[in-house]
């Protein structure tokens, strides 16, 4: 992870990595970033961040949108919308978690909305895979 020239966060590597802020105790709000893939597999915004094997992901990848969650390592795909995305074009990503309604949109188009309850609160975080992904106004709004 690193800061470029214009303050963008940028992902350099081959394995996924993340990063988190904020505090575990928040509950409901959206968090949301402008991505752009270049040469990832996927980037994705994560929220409810207990710990690196607990949390919700909303990724985008190549072939769309999708909604997922990690309980104790194993993985959960809570909902996905398939389209096509191009490595070098910017989207905005929002995940908004308020209870258990969780949905996921994409440049402001609801794509994904479920209910679950597995966490009812955690931090933020920032999660890529591929050789180079970049993050800009990544952002917390309380709900």
């Amino acid at each position: 992870w690193s800061k470029t020239g214009d303050n963008e966060y940028k992902y350099s590597g081959s394995s996924a990595r993340y990063s988190t802020a904020g505090n575990s105790a928040w509950t409901n709000y959206i968090v949301s970033s402008a991505i752009r893939l270049e040469n990832s597999n996927y980037a994705s915004v994560i929220g409810r961040f207990q710990n690196g094997s607990n949390f919700y992901q909303l990724e985008i990848s190549s072939s769309g949108i999708s909604l997922w969650k990690q309980v104790n390592g194993s993985w959960t795909n809570l909902g996905s919308a398939s389209m096509s995305l191009n490595s070098s074009d910017w989207y905005h990503v929002a995940l908004e978690m308020d209870g258990n309604q969780l949905k996921g949109y994409l440049n402001g188009d609801l794509e994904i909305s479920v209910t679950d309850s597995s966490f009812s609160s955690g931090k933020i975080g920032l999660r890529a895979r591929g050789t180079s992904t970049l993050f800009d106004d990544v952002g917390v709004t309380g709900l």
